[in-house]
């Protein structure tokens, strides 16, 4: 009969959920009620990621890519990305993308009240069933699952916290702990970064568990242990296991992690601060509340009437001194956490973030509603009104204060609609406590249902409606636009790249599959990344994006075979096909092949770009002209002014042109503005905050240009800014004496047979260097070596003109992944059948 009505509440709490979400589209107009699309922020990044799991049917696989910045280990950003398992939708349905994406994050938001309701009956399955569907479809609709909506791959951490809790609660209290290690697993393969988080999380919920179940036993340090230790040996063993079974993913994913994300702890701890204030975190707690978001706060939001039954939990003197203690370190820990950045940082594994800091605010989030259900549980009628009226005056006066001191909060309606709807309550609870009808307490269930649903809806109405929605339109019709590439890219492939100037998503090459330059991961190799900005590229932190800017020799350096682009700057190619008014794609007949022949190879120190592309143009033909030669200039100071928190420089750069051509100068980033001055005329070119070169134009030697360049809190100067002219000519006549006789057949993304005749030293490759490939010449393994500081070269066997290549990329550390993964489940069977045996006896 229990069962039975568990069952019903699980129905009642997805049938509850589903229909918010509905209203919560519906109100936004929103996919699939409207033309808007429930991805901001970062959402395109991941877009990509999962686009590129459609393609695993057609030769990729997940252990290497050339859809990224050259070519990178695949393994790594899926696993960062898109290895939920709820993503094998995308590989069934390959053609109804979008439906796909909004179904997995929609899923992961409802599923997550029906796990929570779960753990809530695991603490208590018999009462209290409004308040656990109420407290259920609080955490499915928090401030977090919101707002992170867009990151689908997040949710999952979400999603099974509770489980992993409730698996925690029956290891401690039934001795049974499978729940525990398959939720845990579950969560570390799902996405290992939030993985990490659950893994700590596990330790800090499990130390509680244990202290409220043994502690009232036992009046020793020593009788503590001796109770407890069986528990903490299955909770240890438990855990081993469950990081074993993950290690499938866990450990390829951690060793194809960038170096420069792997801090030292020790340089954190000694230069933490806290960057953030009680006040800052706390006024998260009101509705609509979006200071929490633009500031980089921790997002708890759960509701106003939670809150208010976590003060009173506090304030119960019907709760035992134990388990307000054991709440109040836990309180303590994650509330430090915020407040400490060291801390803070190892609870995102001690991997800086350029945003979203604090990735694990959903558990503050999951213990809060935790507190709220044993303020429940704890509670006698006849206390309600007296508790109910403090814990009021204690969120009155905490709100006052928000008002008063917090800056960038909401003072609109939903800032005071918490105070008066919360008021509304304390009114019907003093109302109906001093009647004993049934119906009376029906109002008050009524009430505070409403309560909590109409908070939840405003809540996430307010913080979507914030952000910038991308809309189904737009995804259309840049699809239309940009999937004409993929012709093109088929005709390039294996051989050479493609690339366009605008991009759908930041990691564009990964959603219409095609080999180009341009990524956005957490997992990108930075010295690549750094690289690209020496050949023109847009380049930040862990990505790097083609434009148009990036000069003529650069791109035939890397491959770049056919470009989509609006502009392509005077750059000898060959209109191929026009889109549309605006767009074209373009043929560079002249570009060099992703694998070429060389016999001169060289690394070199230098952060002009210009320099750079010289030196790379002279390993291929020591006797070519010089392709960039330097221009005259000077550079004065024009004026400051302050733009907010802005300062803008301007400065005058006046240029003379050496040699006639294409004129290119390099800057710092964050140019604000940059206006071309020449007889009489003005053109603005287009900026970007992470564009260092920029293309000024065709000009015939002698000729003078003023260039008007506006700095975001930058000096610009001799040191930083330089100008060159490309000579196109030169670079055609090296091209053209590179033997190209290379026959390339991609068996894979991460297999390639490579037939190649002749007397050259090396076969090199604009792929980046890694140690992960395996090489073999006529069959004899080969070393690979590093070229132009980043890329690969093959030194090949010179006693034989003719040379049978063989590259496969195996992701580091996955055979070691495959042994601790059969420990895991050999350990896990070695556990069943000890366990057993044991209560046998």
């Amino acid at each position: 009969m229990l069962k039975k009505r568990n069952n019903y509440l699980y129905l009642i709490t997805g049938t509850v959920s589903v229909l918010m979400l509905t209203t919560i589209l519906l109100c936004l107009h929103t996919y699939p009620f409207g033309d808007k699309l429930f991805l901001w922020a970062d959402a395109d990044q991941n877009l990509g990621f999962y686009s590129y799991l459609r393609t695993l049917t057609e030769g990729n696989n997940i252990f290497y890519s050339l859809n990224g910045v050259f070519g990178s280990s695949e393994f790594s950003s899926l696993a960062f990305f898109a290895f939920s398992p709820f993503n094998i939708l995308f590989i069934l349905f390959p053609t109804h993308f979008i439906a796909v994406t909004h179904f997995v994050a929609y899923s992961k938001i409802i599923l997550s009240s029906i796990t929570f309701l779960y753990f809530l009956n695991q603490i208590e399955p018999k009462y209290y069933r409004v308040a656990k569907v109420l407290l259920s479809i609080s955490y499915a609709f928090m401030g977090y699952t919101i707002f992170y909506g867009w990151h689908a791959a997040w949710l999952d951490a979400v999603m099974v916290l509770p489980l992993i809790v409730a698996g925690l609660y029956k290891l401690v209290y039934e001795e049974e702990y499978l729940l525990y290690i398959f939720s845990l697993a579950y969560g570390i393969i799902a996405q290992y970064y939030l993985g990490f988080m659950l893994g700590v999380a596990s330790i800090i919920f499990f130390c509680f568990l244990l202290f409220i179940r043994f502690a009232p036993q036992t009046k020793t340090y020593k009788a503590f242990f001796v109770r407890s230790k069986d528990t903490l040996l299955m909770y240890c063993c438990s855990t081993i296991i469950a990081v074993c079974i993950s290690s499938i993913v866990l450990i390829p994913a951690f060793l194809g992690i960038p170096n420069f994300r792997k801090v030292s702890p020790l340089s954190q701890f000694t230069e933490m601060g806290f960057p953030r204030s009680p006040f800052d975190i706390l006024s998260g707690i009101f509705t609509g509340q979006q200071n929490t978001l633009w500031g980089n706060s921790p997002i708890i939001y759960i509701g106003i009437l939670p809150i208010t039954l976590v003060v009173m939990y506090f304030l119960n003197t019907s709760v035992t001194k134990i388990e307000k203690i054991g709440f109040a370190v836990l309180l303590f820990v994650i509330s430090f956490s915020f407040l400490n950045s060291f801390i803070n940082l190892f609870w995102h594994g001690l991997s800086q973030n350029s945003w979203f800091n604090y990735r694990y605010s959903f558990i503050m989030s999951f213990l809060l509603l935790y507190i709220a259900f044993e303020s429940i549980r704890n509670l006698h009628l006849e206390e309600l009104p007296t508790l109910f009226a403090k814990a009021f005056t204690f969120v009155l006066i905490f709100f006052l204060a928000v008002i008063a001191f917090v800056p960038g909060k909401n003072k609109g309606l939903l800032l005071t609609w918490d105070i008066i709807s919360l008021g509304l309550v304390l009114l019907i609870v003093l109302y109906t406590s001093s009647k004993t009808a049934e119906s009376n307490s029906n109002i008050l269930v009524i009430t505070v249902t409403a309560q909590i649903i109409a908070s939840l809806l405003l809540n996430s109405v307010a913080i979507v409606q914030q952000q910038n929605q991308q809309t189904l339109t737009w995804f259309e019709r840049e699809n239309k636009l940009f999937a004409r590439i993929k012709d093109y890219a088929q005709q390039a492939s294996p051989l050479y790249r493609v690339e366009t100037v605008n991009q759908t998503t930041r990691t564009n090459a990964h959603f219409y599959n095609y080999h180009g330059i341009t990524n956005y991961s957490s997992a990108e190799n930075k010295q690549v990344v750094e690289f690209a900005k020496q050949l023109g590229m847009i380049s930040d932190w862990m990505q790097a994006g083609y434009n148009s800017n990036m000069p003529f020799s650069a791109e035939s350096l890397v491959g770049l075979k056919y470009i989509l682009t609006d502009n392509p700057h005077n750059k000898p190619y060959e209109l191929v096909k026009n889109i549309n008014n605006k767009y074209a794609i373009y043929e560079n007949p002249y570009t060099l092949p992703i694998f070429f022949e060389q016999n001169t190879i060289k690394d070199f120190n230098t952060e002009n770009p210009f320099v750079t592309i010289n030196t790379i143009y002279n390993t291929l033909d020591s006797n070519s002209e010089t392709i960039f030669n330097k221009n005259i200039y000077s550079i004065e100071r024009s004026q400051s002014s302050q733009d907010g928190e802005n300062v803008l420089n301007t400065y005058i750069a006046t240029i003379k042109v050496d040699h006639s051509g294409s004129v290119y100068m390099f800057i710092p980033k964050n140019a604000h503005s940059i206006t071309i001055q020449k007889d009489d005329k003005e053109e603005a070119l287009s900026t970007h905050t992470f564009e260092e070169t920029y293309y000024l134009g065709q000009y015939d030697a002698g000729e003078t240009i003023q260039v008007s360049i506006t700095l975001e809190n930058q000096e610009l100067t001799k040191d930083n800014f330089t100008s060159y002219t490309e000579n196109a000519e030169a670079v055609k006549n090296v091209l053209r004496d590179v033997k190209k006789d290379v026959k390339l057949e991609e068996k894979s993304s991460s297999k390639f047979d490579i037939e190649y005749t002749g007397s050259s030293k090396y076969l090199s490759m604009t792929i980046p260097f890694d140690e992960s490939w395996t090489i073999t010449d006529n069959g004899k393994r080969v070393q690979p070596v590093q070229n132009w500081n980043v890329f690969m070269s093959i030194p090949l066997d010179q006693s034989n003109n003719t040379h049978h290549i063989e590259m496969k990329y195996t992701p580091r550390g996955l055979k070691l992944s495959i042994v601790f993964f059969s420990l895991g489940i050999a350990g896990l069977v070695g556990m069943l059948i000890y366990t057993r045996r044991t209560r046998k006896k």
